[in-house]
């Protein structure tokens, strides 16, 4: 009913007033950690690509429009030469390659 008159409910310019403790409240329950909010990979992939990038000197700019395909591909080739040494240690195991890992989180 509150979008059909919503000047029936307070509503201004078309918007019903909410209570701000009622948003912390919804974020509190739906969203408990917002800094995880945004994330798009696993923890693991982070903290393994932080190290690649800063082993390999790959700089961690802030990514661009300009520079996200010249910092993928030399982030690219960096996971590529992981694998490969990580593969190249036969006592190694195979299913912890980052290539690996990354089909099981799929």
């Amino acid at each position: 009913m509150c979008y059909d008159k919503p000047e029936e409910f307070d509503g201004i310019q078309g918007m019903i007033p909410i209570p701000h403790q009622a948003i912390i409240n919804l974020e509190n329950e739906f969203y408990p950690n917002p800094d995880q909010l945004l994330s798009t990979s696993p923890e693991w992939f982070k903290i393994l690509i932080n190290d690649i990038m800063n082993s390999f000197e790959i700089p961690q700019h802030p990514l661009t429009t300009s520079n996200v395909w010249e910092i993928f591909g030399r982030t690219m080739e960096a996971i590529q030469a992981y694998d490969m040494a990580w593969l190249s240690d036969p006592t190694n195991d195979p299913s912890q390659t980052i290539y690996a890992r990354a089909q099981l989180d799929m």
